[in-house]
């Protein structure tokens, strides 16, 4: 309901823009700027690949398996 309060507001939006410059989440990669590091740690550990072509890996986690690993580890 707040969000279509906001629409309706007389205050008119820039063009292509749902909500006014700097409000909606922040970013990730601002909130935990470590992420990249504590992700490559967790693939390092569970990634495979082909041994005949070396730039083929893989990993056996599941996209809830990683977002479970990353919600346990604070940054």
């Amino acid at each position: 309901m707040r969000g279509i309060k906001e629409l309706n507001q007389t205050e008119t939006l820039p063009q292509n823009r749902s909500r006014r410059a700097g409000e909606g989440r922040t970013p990730v990669l601002e909130q935990q700027p470590a992420i990249d590091e504590v992700f490559l740690l967790l693939l390092k550990e569970h990634t495979a690949g082909d041994p005949m072509y070396e730039k083929i890996k893989w990993t056996d986690l599941t996209c809830a398996k990683i977002s479970t690993f990353l919600a346990k580890t604070r940054l």
